[in-house]
């Protein structure tokens, strides 16, 4: 064993040795985390760590929550997550594994000749020997410096990290979800709208071709009402496609089958009433990608500690015990018994510059880290603040819409009611109709430029878990 007076000589010897060896412009940050304060967001938020909360189930649609389970059970992207986490635990084992007793047992036979010449004297050279062997092998690092727990610290606090980049993964898929699962209703709502308006326009049509050929009106009339009614069949067909396109990115992201995806009702657009201005940047802190990029920060820095370290000896304590016998009915004997006790030491002399470049390496990697969350921290008070102005800007643009939508609506109805009293005619109410139909179209795109709106802020500000 190693005494206090035995630690301390070699402790003096590092010292003395090692003074000045690693930079301290390599221990230095080149680069200064920002205060997330300063931004609004609260810094007590970050610990403990916390999952975001599943805000979609404020939408209360159970399509949504089975899209979202069935795209959290086989995304690609999240299946490579969990791969990526499961390799830095094993990681983490084998580092944790570094400072602790490692115990072998091992055994062989030697066959040997020895040279007539050599230094063995008569009988025993120039005949062949057998010695078996079997012994028991206790190796210890005992990381006196504590160079092997900072490698651990900054091995579990990666996979911290891969933990909650996992969890941003999850929330990026069920923000893309529900955006597209709300252009799929919207565009539905659209194509509902517009087919009424095309069914106005056709009569529209009919009513202005009658006219023509009783030369009440001129062919120029009846040609504006076919176009009319050709560029909403023009938007017809976009919509369609919108439609298709929305549904085959619902297949990408969830994983189910086309056939599953083309089966969703999604018949109308979800109420979804919010409060924008109610909303704070105050827990942007527990945005899981923000808690990544600071895990990452304190892994670099445990891992630059870990490589100053290294310029420190590295203290063994080894121990073996073993059987040695040239006949095996001796090899259990007594006799047979060997031991020993083998402390020992190595301290880096000259190593052409690979500590420093190792050094060099943890302390760029730090510098890195730490920009990386500075453009994380920014990137989400950004996004929060462009979550908030887009809600409230299209939550406006829909009560816009919808109070046009309503004055048309009305003016369709007293349309319809002065042409059964007589009082108008009928290609009058027909364009008031479809007037109204248009504005109906224009409120279910409002309508879904809104909660996609709501549903990016949900996910940017890191709303709770939802009840």
């Amino acid at each position: 064993m190693i005494d206090n007076k035995s630690r301390y000589t070699l402790s003096l010897l590092a010292a003395l040795l090692l003074a000045g060896c690693a930079s301290d412009a390599a221990l230095q940050r080149q680069a200064t985390p920002l205060d997330s304060a300063r931004y609004g967001v609260d810094a007590a938020a970050q610990a403990p760590a916390s999952a975001q909360g599943r805000w979609w189930r404020a939408l209360h649609n159970p399509e949504i929550d089975r899209l979202v389970a069935a795209a959290e059970a086989g995304h690609p992207s999240l299946d490579a997550a969990r791969a990526r986490i499961r390799q830095a635990s094993a990681a983490l084992a084998a580092t944790d594994a570094q400072a602790m007793p490692q115990l072998s047992l091992g055994g062989d036979v030697e066959r040997t000749r020895s040279s007539e010449y050599g230094i063995l004297p008569p009988p025993l050279s120039g005949h062949w020997y057998t010695v078996k062997s079997l012994s028991l092998d206790l190796g210890w690092r005992l990381d006196l410096w504590g160079r092997l727990r900072e490698e651990a610290r900054a091995a579990r606090l990666q996979r911290d990290a891969l933990e909650l980049e996992a969890q941003a993964t999850r929330q990026w898929l069920a923000s893309a979800l529900v955006a597209q699962y709300l252009e799929l209703a919207g565009s539905r709502a659209e194509a509902a709208a517009l087919d009424a308006a095309l069914a106005a326009a056709g009569q529209q049509q009919a009513y202005a071709g009658a006219l023509a050929r009783s030369g009440i009106v001129s062919a120029d009339s009846a040609d504006a009402a076919r176009a009319q009614r050709q560029a909403l069949a023009a938007q017809r067909e976009q919509l369609k496609a919108r439609e298709a396109a929305a549904r085959h990115a619902l297949a990408a992201i969830s994983t189910l089958p086309q056939r599953e995806i083309d089966a969703l009702k999604a018949a109308q657009l979800p109420d979804w009433p919010l409060d924008a201005r109610a909303l704070t940047t105050a827990a942007l802190a527990k945005r899981p990608d923000l808690q990544a990029a600071l895990a990452n920060v304190k892994a670099s820095e445990h891992g630059v500690e870990a490589a100053r370290l290294a310029y420190y000896p590295d203290v063994t304590l080894g121990a073996f015990a073993g059987l040695s016998a040239q006949h095996l009915g001796d090899l259990f004997k007594h006799g047979a018994l060997s031991a020993g006790l083998v402390p020992g030491f190595t301290l880096p002399v000259f190593d052409a510059g690979a500590l420093d470049a190792q050094l060099q390496a943890r302390s760029a990697g730090r510098d890195a880290a730490i920009a990386s969350y500075n453009q994380t921290l920014l990137q989400a008070v950004r996004e929060a603040a462009d979550g908030v102005s887009n809600t409230e800007a299209a939550q406006a643009a829909e009560r816009e819409v919808r109070e046009a939508h309503a004055a048309l609506e009305a003016n369709a109805r007293r349309s319809q009611a002065r042409v059964r009293a007589g009082l108008a005619a009928p290609a009058q109410a027909a364009d008031a109709t479809r007037q109204s139909a248009l504005a109906l179209q224009q409120l279910a795109a409002a309508r879904t430029r809104t909660l996609q709106a709501q549903a990016a802020l949900m996910r940017a500000l890191a709303v709770p878990e939802h009840d």
